[in-house]
């Protein structure tokens, strides 16, 4: 079994964000999973992931690129 793996950019303050989206079809069409750290060095960082939509249809979607 092989799934569509996106490299995606979001926009956001200070800086933009940068996560992986995995497209699964578990929910339905171009739904999957984002996998994502969040945090910084100083403060420390945590990765999580979460059940999602296709990441075009996000509001502050910036771009992606097929990680194939």
């Amino acid at each position: 079994m092989s799934y569509n793996v996106y490299l995606v950019s979001s926009s956001g303050l200070p800086m933009d964000h940068h996560a992986i989206f995995i497209e699964t079809h578990e929910s339905g069409p171009k739904t999957g999973y984002i996998y994502q750290v969040t945090g910084n060095i100083q403060t420390g960082m945590v990765h999580g992931h979460r059940q999602s939509d296709i990441p075009e249809d996000m509001p502050d979607f910036a771009g992606g690129q097929d990680g194939g």
